[in-house]
């Protein structure tokens, strides 16, 4: 019942404190959702479920909350370089 409900309560929280920042917010999602789907796995199976094997480039398997999880990543390093960048624009643009 809870944990039905905890999901729903973080993305309007999300959605409230992040509103002008939707790139940010949807990066947090992605994370929420990812770490939500391995800790889904865990309770049901013991594990987390791996399911895509990309057998033609040896790579590791994975699973895509471990996608989600790093597309979020990327996303928030992404949103933090452009916010840091445009500190720094208009900090040099103020007159002393």
């Amino acid at each position: 019942m809870y944990l039905g409900r905890t999901p729903i309560g973080i993305i309007i929280y999300l959605r409230k404190i992040y509103r002008g920042q939707k790139f940010l917010a949807y990066a947090l999602v992605l994370i929420f959702g990812g770490a939500l789907g391995n800790f889904v796995d865990r309770a049901l199976h013991g594990e987390v479920v791996d399911m895509l094997e990309l057998t033609f480039i040896n790579y590791p398997v994975f699973n895509m909350a471990d996608v989600f999880i790093m597309t979020g990543v990327i996303m928030v390093m992404i949103d933090t370089l452009r916010a840091s960048r445009a500190d720094k624009a208009s900090s040099q643009s103020l007159p002393e």
